[in-house]
């Protein structure tokens, strides 16, 4: 795997910032190597270069708001 895209959708924009830059510090907090957000009307894009599996454990214990889907796409 030598990447992972994660694709953020919301109606609310400023919650969708919020959350993206918060995962995006999560992930370089341990070490991972991320970049983006790039933006779309209502979606921003995060890619994760090099995965490891501490980055991968703390993405996934990222609460993010109610309104927000996550879709995750492997290279």
């Amino acid at each position: 795997m030598k990447s992972i895209k994660l694709i953020f959708t919301s109606k609310l924009n400023k919650v969708l910032d919020s959350d993206v830059q918060f995962c995006k510090d999560m992930i370089r907090s341990s070490g991972g190597v991320v970049t983006g957000p790039v933006c779309f009307k209502q979606q921003r894009q995060l890619t994760y270069h090099h995965p490891t599996t501490k980055g991968l454990d703390v993405l996934s214990s990222v609460k993010l708001h109610k309104s927000i889907n996550v879709c995750v796409l492997t290279h």
